[in-house]
């Protein structure tokens, strides 16, 4: 395990770790965290895919962690930012991997981020992974779950314009985001589609373009991202995309009652799912 300084385009700068396969090998997984969650926290299914003999890369987003950077009236950045960062990411740590096949694995926010960072620079892609990850468009929802997240959506801008950020400790959902984060993050939510700040790129007609392997996986028992919701996400990219999908019960998973968030630590059922769809796959 390898600690590796970065520094952006910004000169903000960051740390990202590098988990090494057992054995040589030219694959990679660059496993992108869910929103407000440090990249420590999936230690275990990293260690466990490098004894599957990947690589696999991971890094706090901007504003948390080993950023350098943090979310205030004075500080700001949206999706748009996020996505050019795992970009530079990717070119740096390759610098000395070389990897064959890079793939992304994206929990929850990871997973919208990772689909908007294949559609803009697809060549840096070889195939995605889409853990507890979905479109938050308010329709996929249904009874007070939608009545609690369209209200949660009105909450999240006019807080955001009070503190200078969003405040999701206070909240109660996510940590401390910055506000174009969370307006990006809201107008999916209340639009279905991606149409970011701070950018003029088209990623809704990208993703339409944009063909890739992918492997979405739900979670039963996971409010945050139901099937309607991950199948949202994954139906926007070119319908000749060779899409596995997998919804995960307890059984299955051998995890008790799990979670959006439980089944990184226990990740034994989804490493060996992710191995084997990958070796399947000719890339």
């Amino acid at each position: 395990m390898n600690i590796i300084n970065i520094t952006y385009r910004d000169q903000s700068e960051n740390k990202y770790t590098l988990f090494r396969a057992e054995e040589e090998s030219s694959k990679t997984i660059y496993l992108l965290p869910a929103m407000g969650v440090r990249a420590s926290y999936y230690e275990e299914i990293a260690t466990q895919l490098a004894k599957e003999n990947y690589n696999v890369i991971t890094a706090d987003w901007r504003g948390i962690g080993h950023s350098t950077v943090r979310p205030s009236r004075k500080v700001d950045f949206g999706y748009e930012e996020l996505i050019l960062d795992v970009s530079e990411l990717i070119e740096h740590a390759e610098l000395a991997l070389e990897s064959d096949s890079i793939i992304i694995l994206g929990h929850s926010l990871g997973g919208q981020i990772g689909s908007l960072l294949t559609a803009r620079f697809s060549h840096l892609v070889d195939a995605l992974v889409l853990i507890a990850s979905c479109s938050v468009y308010c329709e996929n929802w249904e009874g007070r779950r939608k009545f609690r997240l369209k209200t949660l959506g009105r909450l999240i801008n006019p807080l955001s314009k009070i503190f200078g950020y969003y405040p999701g400790k206070l909240v109660g959902f996510a940590g401390t985001e910055a506000r174009t984060v969370m307006k990006d993050w809201t107008y999916n939510l209340f639009n279905g589609k991606y149409n970011l700040q701070n950018t003029d790129f088209d990623y809704e007609s990208a993703l339409r373009i944009t063909e890739k392997p992918i492997f979405s996986i739900t979670l039963e028992n996971d409010n945050f991202a139901p099937p309607a919701a991950a199948k949202e996400l994954f139906n926007k990219f070119d319908n000749q995309s060779e899409i596995k999908y997998a919804h995960v019960s307890q059984s299955d998973s051998k995890i008790d009652n799990p979670s959006h968030f439980k089944w990184a630590k226990k990740p034994n059922y989804f490493v060996k799912e992710i191995s084997n769809w990958e070796k399947a796959l000719s890339i």
